[in-house]
């Protein structure tokens, strides 16, 4: 293969030599060339990412302004509705406001997929607390057509539960039964820019370094090498 980069002729007839700008392993920094990226991210630790944390920060926040209101259906139409539900939805559970529910649950199905609300029930069984369960926690399978949640506490011990105990709610599903984790699905592009956040001052202390001693090389006389890089300006914190 002929690796000779051809000549190109100016409008003028002058004789100049083509830029090559073919990009191969040695021209790429190395943190674009690795073998699995985004495979250090999860919905665990997306948040380090400032672009993942702006936006669910953004659409939690902004979910969790929007009031929810019972309505019932009347022979005068539909009247907003008040008792026990209206209760409930108001104060979900103790130190736990209908804003911080809903914003974590919009937290939840932004990062796993899914959203599982806990009914908790008094001794007379009616639900007298809502609280969301951890998506790593739940798992979900279904069993004669019908779902069933396996919830794990923690410390080893299982439950299972069905739709009477637990509401869930989904992002967009394949399966009808899981949603999909928008971190897993684009871990690929979240992990390259991970990978670029750490690789920013490595590669900013190396830039300092070269240009050092490239002064250095080309400088001399009185007042030289002097002690300010020139590309100071761009190194970061």
């Amino acid at each position: 293969m002929n690796d000779t980069v051809p000549e190109k002729r100016t409008w003028w007839g002058a004789k100049r030599r083509a830029e090559d700008r073919t990009l191969s392993a040695g021209s790429i920094p190395p943190v674009m060339l690795s073998s699995t990226p985004g495979a250090t991210v999860t919905p665990s630790n997306a948040l380090a990412v400032a672009d993942v944390f702006a936006c669910v920060r953004v659409l939690a926040d902004a979910a969790a302004s929007v009031p929810l209101i019972p309505y019932r259906k009347t022979a005068e139409g539909r009247t907003r509705a008040d008792g026990r539900l209206s209760d409930l939805l108001r104060r979900p559970a103790p130190a736990t406001t209908q804003a911080n529910l809903v914003g974590t649950m919009m937290a939840h199905l932004l990062l796993f997929g899914n959203a599982y609300v806990g009914k908790f029930r008094d001794t007379d069984g009616h639900v007298s607390q809502l609280a969301l369960l951890h998506p790593d926690r739940v798992t979900p399978e279904l069993r004669r057509g019908e779902p069933v949640y396996t919830v794990n506490d923690g410390h080893g011990r299982q439950s299972e539960h069905g739709t009477d105990d637990i509401i869930h709610i989904r992002a967009l599903s394949t399966d009808g039964l899981v949603g999909l984790s928008p971190v897993r699905q684009c871990r690929v592009a979240l992990g390259l820019s991970q990978s670029l956040a750490e690789q920013r001052p490595r590669s900013s202390e190396q830039a300092c370094a070269t240009c050092a001693s490239m002064i250095c090389a080309t400088r001399s006389g009185p007042g030289w090498p002097r002690p300010a890089c020139r590309c100071a300006p761009f190194r970061s914190g």
